[in-house]
């Protein structure tokens, strides 16, 4: 192929292949054919022979974008002159017409039909195919049921620490009922979960995870059902941190209704373990709280410090499945900060009297606060606080940008509020793009991917690890500087104004109504253009940047304000939180996608082009399909129960 794709055509060829499993197989090879890969690599890439490879190869030098007639657009097919082997003269590049297509097929041999492949069956298959370990010698006989005592008894299993184990996954259990919701039957399922996560540790120290799970499949325990004991040996075999729960064949193997309850369980139990990772048995849970956004649980004991960095680590998984509150381990020494983080979550207590520099006083001090208590924890170099933040900044520098222009205090510098501004909004943005980039390498998957992608995509991912690593450590060199002392010390300096007379109670419904009026303004454009308006046009980054902006406003007004409204303000908040976190996981998505494109231009040596414009793509699709499902997202808002608890929460002040 010496006649390259363009970039529409890559775009919708890897779309095809992600999409279409008809005609994923050839959407790859004509892909990596233009990638100029060999032969032997493509074969082994797609899982077909090098002759079928050759096959498609001639197929498309002849027939060009035609192969694909009916699933990629016709203005694609008639604009891609068809692909030449070797310097094709002129009138080979002419485009065939339609009564020149049939005599293309003539001397080619009869191509199999492209059947897509058969749909998984709804039972579970056996998940003991075929086994790679055998029983030692002196092993129980699986033939007979044996109870999980015994089988641990006659596995040599460390029961004290089993014991010590499964305290631990059921404390957590409890702890976090009120999140996972599972039905109390599957704490028994996590006592056995413990008491048998060890059979194959004496057998096989570097891989007992899969040992166990082999292992435990070959029993009949007399306290579980067949599904119950697959469900653990599942469990079991994914216990170890660095496994990718969905791309296990096991857990894929699960019928759907155990497919959600095994995720929660791994998940515990990857944290019950690493709360001994030390193996020392002298850790435990001494309390926890509840927070607005996280649950925190003080660890005590006299290893608690290695097994709460082991514990945060392992709760990654956790913190996927439930994006709110996220878990946080301290250690008791930490627990009086923690305690104060659920009285900082109370917000700012405001009187109908204050006027507007005596609200903007209370509010800038109660969120440097907050702001504060975050950066303590960051220095201490804990993770997954970008996000808070960055929000928290917003609320402090929102109080003089836009809620009450002319009450910045005289001592804050414009200089050093762009200063902080721009190191953590650099250090989100790295965070994000590597946290994409993670989860696009979790997505793919050896048996079917091109080994080579697959490497330079893990190869990109450490880039963009490095790079948020890297920015993430400047933020917090920066929160350590004088120059952010001095910033600090000055956004809490009260104000005075002696011309204020308004006081900010009188304003709430009417800025309130007014920024539910701006948001209106523009779903009701896009509604008015019709279910086949074209978004790209309806929905422009501008636009969707000045919704983003007012839905801040409109929620951050509301949060400011809450002392002073109804009860019905909880009511509206669960409908704007929601939206507004969504909108902004969209703008860091659109800024992935506008890096993505900007890196394919320039892609790192290490990476192939191929490679950065795939991943380009991808991430542009992703980032169009959030900002398409806008109009769905504000559903919520357009019932009359939502502007009934509006109009009731604004009317008390």
């Amino acid at each position: 192929m010496t006649t390259p794709l363009n970039r529409e055509v890559r775009k919708a060829l890897v779309r095809l292949a992600e999409q279409n499993a008809e005609y994923r197989k050839i959407a790859r090879i004509i892909l990596l054919l233009d990638a100029g890969r060999d032969i032997a690599t493509i074969a082994a890439a797609t899982k077909v022979t090098e002759q079928e490879v050759l096959m498609w190869q001639k197929r498309y030098e002849k027939e060009g974008l035609t192969l694909f007639a009916g699933v990629l657009p016709q203005t694609l097919i008639t604009s891609t002159p068809t692909a030449q082997s070797s310097n094709p003269s002129s009138s080979q590049l002419q485009e065939p017409t339609i009564t020149d297509i049939p005599s293309l097929f003539e001397g080619l041999p009869e191509l199999p039909e492209v059947i897509p492949p058969p749909p998984k069956p709804n039972l579970p298959e056996p998940l003991h195919k075929k086994r790679k370990f055998v029983l030692p010698e002196g092993a129980p006989d699986p033939s007979s049921p044996i109870s999980i005592g015994a089988l641990a008894a006659s596995f040599n299993i460390d029961m004290y620490q089993a014991r010590h184990i499964s305290r631990q996954l059921r404390e957590l259990f409890d702890i976090t009922a009120n999140i996972h919701r599972l039905a109390p039957h599957f704490r028994d399922l996590l006592h056995a979960c413990a008491m048998l996560h060890g059979i194959a540790k004496d057998l096989d120290p570097t891989d007992y995870a899969e040992y166990g799970r082999e292992i435990l499949l070959l029993y009949k325990l007399k306290e579980l059902t067949l599904e119950e004991r697959n469900l653990i040996a599942t469990v079991i075999g994914l216990q170890n941190n660095d496994d990718i729960v969905h791309q296990d064949s096991a857990f894929q193997n699960l019928t759907d209704e155990q497919k959600k309850p095994a995720e929660i369980m791994v998940a515990l139990l990857r944290i019950a373990l690493a709360l001994d990772s030390s193996n020392t048995q002298t850790s435990f849970i001494a309390d926890h709280h509840q927070g607005p956004s996280e649950l925190g649980l003080v660890i005590g004991g006299e290893d608690a410090q290695v097994n709460i960095n082991a514990a945060q680590k392992a709760s990654k998984l956790w913190n996927t499945i439930f994006n709110t509150p996220k878990l946080r381990f301290i250690s008791e020494e930490q627990a009086e900060d923690a305690s104060a983080l659920e009285k900082l979550a109370r917000g700012v207590v405001l009187s109908s009297h204050d006027y507007g520099i005596e609200v903007a006083n209370k509010l800038r001090q109660h969120h440097t606060l907050r702001f504060t208590y975050l950066v303590r924890r960051i220095q201490r170099n804990e993770m997954g606080l970008l996000v808070p933040l960055w929000r928290e900044f917003q609320k402090i520098v929102g109080v003089w940008q836009w809620l009450l222009p002319g009450s910045k205090p005289r001592q804050v510098f414009n200089e050093d509020t762009e200063w902080l501004e721009a190191l953590i909004h650099n250090a989100l943005f790295y965070a994000t793009l590597e946290d994409r980039t993670i989860g696009l390498v979790n997505e793919t998957d050896p048996n079917e991917d091109d080994p080579a992608a697959i490497r330079d995509l893990k190869t990109l991912a450490i880039l963009h690890a490095e790079q948020a690593a890297k920015t993430y450590e400047m933020l917090r060199q920066a929160l350590r500087s004088r120059r952010y002392e001095r910033w600090l010390t000055s956004v809490q300096q009260e104000q005075a104004d002696e011309h204020d007379t308004l006081t900010f109670s009188s304003q709430i419904g009417v800025r309130a109504w007014a920024y539910l009026g701006e948001l209106r303004a523009i779903i009701d454009h896009v509604n008015a253009a019709g279910m086949n308006a074209d978004l790209e046009e309806l929905l422009t980054l501008e636009i969707v940047y000045s919704f983003e902006a007012d839905l801040q406003h409109l929620t951050d007004l509301l949060h400011y304000s809450i002392s002073l409204l109804g009860a019905e303000v909880q009511q509206v908040l669960q409908v704007l939180d929601p939206l507004s976190e969504y909108v902004q996981a969209w703008h860091r998505m659109e800024m992935v996608a506008q890096f993505a494109e900007h890196q394919q231009n320039a892609p790192p040596s290490d990476v192939s082009a191929f490679v950065c414009e795939a991943y380009a793509i991808i991430m542009r699709e992703r980032a169009n399909e959030m900002r398409w499902g806008l109009a769905t997202m504000w559903e919520a808002i357009e019932s009359p129960s939502f502007r009934r608890a509006l109009a009731l929460a604004v009317a008390k002040p």
